[in-house]
């Protein structure tokens, strides 16, 4: 062993301890959680990515989907299409719905009652995705947005049954 070799000096000094477990009463571990309700197999969720499909691969958020379902995890899925939310659902993967500040609010609200109408279990509005680097209102993949009062995030809230998220803070 070389003198200075942090990885080798950890090593030998792990390797140098004994560890006799005794059990008493013990079960399986779980890594299961509770969120918003309801329970998960693994505290681990999908970042709310969006545009997998058309960036990644073809088809690439409904396999995110079925990798979230199948591990008992919580998916966020980000800026999506009407077509692409249905199909991540129709895994019955649990979804979250985080829906851009559009600046057309009715295309905000059509998303929320889709959300609805799929059983996600929760939706919510990013609100610091607006400006662009000059700090004027951003375009994003065609769609103009505009920053929400706090009187129109509480309209939307009422507007639906399920959990309702207000997501930030990335500016």
């Amino acid at each position: 062993m070389k003198p200075g070799d942090s990885n080798a000096i950890a090593r030998k000094y792990m390797d140098s301890l004994l560890i006799e477990t005794r059990y008493l009463g013990s079960r399986p571990a779980s890594t299961a959680t509770t969120i918003l309700g309801e329970e998960f197999q693994t505290p681990v969720m999908t970042g709310a990515l969006s545009h997998l499909n058309t960036m990644v691969h073809p088809g690439a958020m409904k396999e995110l989907a079925t990798g979230a379902k199948e591990a008992g995890a919580l998916m966020w899925m980000g800026m999506a299409e009407p077509e692409e939310v249905e199909e991540c659902a129709s895994t019955g993967a649990r979804i979250v719905e985080i829906i851009k500040p559009y600046e057309n609010r009715e295309e905000i609200r059509e998303k929320i009652h889709q959300a609805e109408e799929l059983g996600l279990l929760a939706v919510g509005v990013d609100i610091d995705f607006v400006y662009d680097p000059e700090g004027k209102n951003k375009i994003f993949h065609g769609h103009p947005l505009k920053e929400l009062t706090p009187e129109e995030l509480t309209d939307l809230r009422h507007d639906t049954q399920l959990p309702f998220i207000v997501k930030g803070v990335l500016s």
